[in-house]
């Protein structure tokens, strides 16, 4: 049929209509040309036009809850190695986000290498489903911040990565943030300490999360004094990763906490060749961009409200 034909049908309030009798009451084309008055080829013709205008959006979601459109989508816009997008649905981001993790570095971590560890919830929830690696040497990537949890610290989700690898565990047994600058050099002097900080340059992978400057979604934020959040605020930072705050460009901001985080430097993660970072909420979108474009992140597992809150900046 001539394209002039089906012009006067082709008002978005009528493709949306036979869009939803068609992809959601899953009525069939001739039963949608019968309501409307309109012949099944009309239909058909319609429902392209509904997808090539938008909208229609058709998402492929594989068996394990990973949307493989979305995450396609995000990668080829943030430039990321890879990036797996999931769907919560009604089971909690945090969960999906670290189960999805976990089966990330189950197939991927190779025997001998050198994994990076900081503190998440979703990074507690990756620990829980790892089943089994190969092995391989763990290491903490900074302190713990003690935010009143009964959750794990992350010394024990290194231990919990070693045993399911049988490798060596490197924890780091003291706070992220220090009272002042004597206190951390004292720290980076304790033996413990000091082998798992000299492990940084090794790394091969570091398992990590990025935090939003912003209550609620940042560990150090929670643990930082009303002046530290005053001063970064100042400073524009956006978010932190291992307790190292960067602003909306991804540059470092080192002279509000800096000289009391006891953890591996920006630039030495920098140097790390994998970064996996898990991620949820789309008000961490403005700090996962700016960690990716530093390259603080090379790898991501996103929630669907953040992968589409980054996709709508692009």
């Amino acid at each position: 049929m001539a394209p002039s034909a089906i012009e006067p049908h082709l008002s978005p309030g009528l493709m949306s209509a036979i869009a939803h009798a068609y992809y959601v009451e899953d009525e069939s084309k001739v039963a949608i040309a019968k309501t409307h008055g309109i012949s099944r080829f009309q239909v058909a013709r319609l429902l392209q036009r509904a997808r090539e205008q938008g909208l229609v959006r058709i998402d492929i979601r594989s068996a394990d809850g990973v949307n493989v459109g979305l995450s396609s989508e995000l990668r080829e816009a943030l430039g990321l190695t890879a990036a797996w997008v999931v769907e919560p649905d009604e089971e909690d981001p945090v969960e999906l986000v670290g189960s999805t993790m976990a089966r990330v570095l189950e197939s991927t971590v190779q025997t001998g290498e050198v994994i990076g560890m900081n503190w998440s919830r979703a990074l507690v929830t990756m620990t829980r489903h790892l089943t089994r690696l190969p092995r391989c040497t763990t290491v903490q990537l900074a302190g713990h911040a003690a935010i009143g949890t009964d959750l794990p610290d992350t010394s024990e989700l290194v231990r919990r990565i070693a045993r399911a690898s049988g490798g060596d565990a490197f924890p780091i047994p003291a706070p992220l943030l220090v009272t002042d600058e004597a206190a951390l050099r004292s720290l980076l002097g304790q033996p413990a300490i000091a082998a798992a900080t000299a492990m940084f340059d090794s790394i091969d992978t570091a398992a990590i999360s990025v935090g939003a400057w912003t209550a609620g979604e940042s560990t150090v934020h929670a643990s930082a004094s009303e002046r530290d959040r005053t001063q970064a605020d100042a400073h524009g930072v956006v978010g932190e990763v291992n307790g190292r705050l960067f602003d909306q460009t991804g540059a470092p901001v080192e002279n509000v906490i800096g000289n009391r985080v006891l953890g591996i430097h920006l630039d030495q993660l920098t140097r790390v060749p994998r970064l996996l970072a898990g991620a949820f909420g789309e008000v961490r979108a403005e700090a996962t961009i700016a960690a990716v474009r530093a390259g603080y992140v090379n790898e991501l597992v996103a929630d669907r409200a953040l992968a589409e809150a980054i996709l709508a900046r692009y």
